[in-house]
């Protein structure tokens, strides 16, 4: 049986007639849902609908040996092919518009071997898996995750001739990489751990061990469930006004565009299976399974990139989806709370889960020997990635913490002390 699947987008990019008018309820639900759509590294919370993805699960042999570790442990919170940076403001020209650019503070530290020994080596699990990307060989290494589900994975991309990123988010601190509307890309990937629609994602791409066809990098994983439930309300929601704008009267402006979009004829029973489709859509994420997923692997691979140039050119895509069971083993956490109790947090060495009153929080780690991490403040950016969602923050540390060492955290300028 063929599914008709539309994504959000090409639900909005489709060229219906000029007197065609969607309801008022319909454009102001639109409306609402588009306000609530995250604009920070959410990774791709607002994914497919529904996908094709060929899934497969795989179950890596798990090795224990923690001196092989060492350039996982210097390249995921290490100083090394890193440099230090003072905050400095920039004027740029936006839209014949002079303005100022603030470029924040950044500073990494060499971590203590010993300690990552101690508290990190016992949760790292090793791979490794290797994936063909069309030409460009991924290979997944080694993963970490903490008690709050957040997670770090080490991996290599490599290709003959010179790396063609299709990553959207990777760094090198300070230049981002990234050639989503490059023809010559022909695959993208994301990773998360959990859920695929609970994690924020970010990658880093670490310049001392990378040469121009091998790149090593890391990806720092925010998992939110919150965020996942969110994100099944907003489906949901959207579901539901797709089906009420396209019932058996609009067949003639669905027709077109889906003829347009796939070449293809689109039957009257082609619409009816595509509306049971979105039914089935609906029911799944009325109640979405929240199953542990281990560590999650979504990757496309785009045919046929270079029509993209042609004036009525398309392209096809593969989707596959590998998801690697991980041990429950994670990296415990120390729970840290203000004197009133209104503000909590929990800290791993590797990321920070904490309530927050407004849309930033400036973040503070002082330890007992005096000395201060600044994680973030008005001028310092001291993070691989954070997320706030829902009275929550969410960061994932440039460098490893040595929690049993915290004297306070000082959080928008509340402080709070360990729960004994």
């Amino acid at each position: 049986m063929k599914r008709y699947h539309m994504t959000v987008e090409e639900f909005d990019m489709m060229e219906i007639e000029e007197d065609h008018k969607f309801s008022e309820k319909y454009l102001k639900n639109k409306q609402l849902l588009l306000e609530r759509i995250p604009t920070e590294n959410h990774g791709w919370t607002g994914a497919r609908i529904a996908t094709a993805a060929a899934a497969t699960v795989l179950v890596p042999t798990v090795v224990y040996a923690a001196g092989s570790w060492l350039g996982f442990f210097e390249g995921a919170w290490g100083n090394k092919g890193k440099e230090n940076s003072t905050a400095y403001t920039e004027t740029i020209e936006v839209e014949g518009v002079e303005k100022s650019q603030l470029h924040p503070a950044i500073e990494y530290e060499e971590p203590d071997i010993d300690y990552a020994e101690q508290k990190i080596a016992p949760s790292v699990q090793e791979l490794p898996i290797s994936i063909d990307l069309q030409g460009t060989t991924l290979t997944v290494n080694t993963v970490v995750r903490d008690a709050l589900g957040n997670a770090v994975v080490e991996y290599t991309l490599e290709r003959d001739g010179g790396i063609l990123t299709g990553l959207n988010q990777l760094s090198n601190g300070r230049t981002k990489y990234g050639a989503v509307d490059n023809y010559t890309v022909d695959y993208s990937i994301h990773f998360a751990c959990g859920l695929k629609e609970a994690c924020s994602e970010y990658s880093y791409k670490d310049e001392s061990r990378s040469t121009d066809s091998k790149w090593y990098c890391y990806a720092y994983i925010i998992y939110d469930e919150a965020m996942f439930k969110d994100h099944a309300k907003w489906i949901v929601q959207s579901l539901e006004n797709r089906l009420k704008e396209s019932t058996d009267e609009y067949y003639e402006y669905w027709r077109k565009d889906f003829e347009s979009l796939n070449g293809k004829p689109f039957t009257k029973e082609d619409y009816a299976e595509w509306r049971e489709g979105l039914k089935k859509d609906l029911e799944y994420w009325e109640n979405p399974p929240m199953d542990d997923q281990g560590l999650i692997i979504d990757y496309s691979l785009f045919h046929n990139m270079e029509d993209r140039e042609t004036e009525n050119g398309s392209f096809s895509s593969e989707d596959h989806l590998v998801t690697v069971p991980l041990e429950k083993k994670r990296v415990e956490t120390l729970s840290f709370a203000s004197d009133t109790g209104r503000m909590i947090a929990e800290i791993s060495p590797i990321s920070l889960q904490c309530s927050v009153t407004s849309d930033s929080a400036p973040v503070s780690v002082i330890f007992k020997d005096g000395t201060e991490y600044i994680v973030e403040d008005s001028e310092t950016l001291n993070y691989y990635n954070s997320l706030i969602s829902g009275g929550k923050c969410q960061i994932m540390f440039n460098r490893l913490v040595k929690i049993e060492e915290i004297e306070k955290l000082v959080i928008s300028g509340n402080e709070l002390y360990l729960v004994k």
